[in-house]
């Protein structure tokens, strides 16, 4: 009898850990930050800054939870945005918490909770060097990353060259909500050959109507934002644009003695890299931003040049300087940064 079990138990025990390890949750992770000096500065106060610091800490935890579900929570912290905190530490705050389910209904997938919103994520993945600096809307805080609500995304053909992603949240970001309006999302991604695709975007946000005390009624001061990106790739060349346009409805008052009048804003953004070899990437990118178009001499340009060495497929490790002009400003910003980046 011995002889019988033995080869059973052989069989079915590292299968059961084939099995148990099949249902735990799969960890990942990403660290990104700078060594960065101030060079030059446009606020006399911060020229001469430099320090070390952490711009993302990511953890994540994905659980497949069976074939139609799957769960994503991932938490996020940095430097940065901690600079305030009350003991000067970094904080840690939810960044993804949702349920995806897998094919509801033929090509498309559902998403409930913190997730990701469709205004950058496409171009964002594109442009691959996140650790170096986020696009133009993100940059900008044109549109959150995150918000929490329903999402419906798939694809509009069976070839995949047409897809779509619409979303409806609070507009709150990772937070909790705290009035009634909402704000309405949609992509749409164009895949018309392997080397290109372009994205439009479009949002809605619906808020509160205000008084106005000039023309004595009330207005309406909803608010959208559309775009466009446009992505090329060449054998070792990806080069991409992306522009935007926001528009927030009787926001801005050029002074007591005016009506409310719409508060525009626009930016551009050019990028490109080349694929030197496997280890080292050239970098440079060009963005224009105008935060109000109804004011002179508010825009602001910023130049981004950096090499990217990867002494392994998950280490990156890229010394880059940014340039900022602005026109309202007697200087400019020069930071140069050796930024490193690993996944885990």
């Amino acid at each position: 009898m011995k002889f019988f079990y033995t080869p059973i138990i052989m069989f079915f025990f590292p299968l059961s850990i084939i099995i148990q390890a099949q249902n735990l949750p799969k960890f990942s992770g990403l660290m990104f930050g700078d060594y960065f000096y101030n060079l030059r500065h446009h606020s006399s106060s911060e020229e001469g800054m430099n320090a070390f610091q952490f711009r993302r800490i990511f953890v994540t935890a994905d659980y497949l939870i069976s074939e139609k579900f799957n769960s994503r929570f991932r938490i996020e912290a940095d430097n940065i945005s901690n600079a305030n905190s009350k003991n000067n530490k970094m904080n840690v705050w939810v960044k993804d918490a949702y349920l995806e389910w897998i094919d509801i209904f033929n090509g498309s997938n559902l998403f409930i909770g913190v997730s990701p919103t469709p205004a950058f994520e496409v171009s964002t993945n594109i442009w691959s060097n996140r650790f170096i600096e986020k696009t133009i809307l993100d940059y900008n805080s044109i549109v959150s990353s995150r918000d929490m609500g329903i999402d419906l995304k798939g694809n509009l053909m069976d070839n995949g060259k047409i897809k779509y992603w619409i979303k409806i949240g609070n507009n709150a970001n990772s937070g909790p909500e705290s009035n009634k309006q909402k704000r309405f999302y949609g992509l749409l991604e164009f895949y018309p050959s392997k080397n290109l695709i372009f994205t439009t975007y479009g949002d809605f946000t619906t808020i509160s109507s205000v008084y106005d005390n000039v023309s004595m009624t009330n207005k309406n001061t909803n608010s959208y934002v559309l775009a466009l990106f446009c992505n090329f790739k060449c054998k070792n060349l990806s080069t991409g644009i992306e522009s935007f346009l926001r528009n927030s409805k009787n926001a801005y008052r050029e002074s007591e003695l005016y009506e409310l009048t719409d508060f525009k804003t626009y930016g551009i953004s050019l990028w490109a890299y080349y694929n030197l070899t496997n280890k080292f990437n050239l970098i440079g990118r060009y963005d224009y931003y105008d935060p109000n178009s109804q004011i002179n001499n508010d825009d602001n340009e910023l130049i981004i040049l950096a090499i990217d060495y990867k002494p392994n497929t998950r280490v990156h490790i890229s010394p880059n300087v940014q340039i900022k002009t602005y026109k309202n400003e007697g200087k400019n910003d020069v930071i140069p940064r050796i930024t490193f980046f690993w996944q885990f």
